[in-house]
């Protein structure tokens, strides 16, 4: 199963993480949620993205979300592409 790991600003990621518990009925497996907040030095909170990112690869890979691209959600994803594992970016 392929991991979803949303990297959004503030709660907003949870908030539709729950949106789909409550369509679903059911928290999906292989889901979680990174909110930064405006004081938030991306490189301080890199290590705990990496974190994230294992614990919801099954295997299969990761779907990483963001809100804003360009922002700094946005560029705290690219940081965690690894060089011969990127499919495509969109």
């Amino acid at each position: 199963m392929i991991g979803i790991l949303l990297i959004t600003h503030g709660s907003y990621g949870e908030a539709l993480i729950q949106n789909v518990c409550h369509v679903l009925n059911r928290r999906p497996a292989l889901i979680a949620q990174f909110g930064v907040a405006a004081q938030d030095d991306p490189l301080d909170i890199l290590p705990l993205a990496r974190l994230l990112l294992k614990e919801v690869d099954g295997g299969e890979g990761v779907l990483v979300m963001t809100d804003v691209f360009g922002a700094t959600p946005g560029n705290l994803a690219l940081k965690l592409l690894e060089p011969g594992h990127v499919e495509g970016v969109a």
